[in-house]
């Protein structure tokens, strides 16, 4: 990351910028607060609202989501992300497998 995404990240209300890779930007609590049209997330039904659960079966931690991230570019299969939206749970197969990505 950048300096300026490293000095934002270290923020006590900052949240998890996906915007270069899974094309979402996440609340610190994991809610999506936006999504870029066409990206892998918004592809797979997640939208704004949305708030992530699990991935790839264990409860969600952003260490894990980077850590699923680095897997996926590995093993080339897609994320599965268990999502709550109100009173509803789903799941969602994520077609990425580019990694982290961060601007510059």
């Amino acid at each position: 990351p950048n300096a300026f995404a490293e000095a934002y990240a270290s923020r006590d209300d900052a949240g998890i910028d996906l915007r270069h890779s899974l094309g979402a930007y996440l609340a610190k609590n994991a809610k999506v607060v936006d999504v870029v049209p066409g990206s892998p997330l918004a592809v797979a039904g997640i939208g704004v609202g949305a708030q992530l659960v699990a991935i790839d079966g264990r409860a969600y931690s952003s260490k894990r989501l980077n850590d699923a991230l680095v897997s996926a570019r590995r093993r080339g299969a897609p994320l599965e992300l268990l999502v709550r939206n109100a009173d509803y749970y789903t799941t969602h197969r994520v077609d990425y497998s580019g990694g982290p990505r961060h601007p510059h």
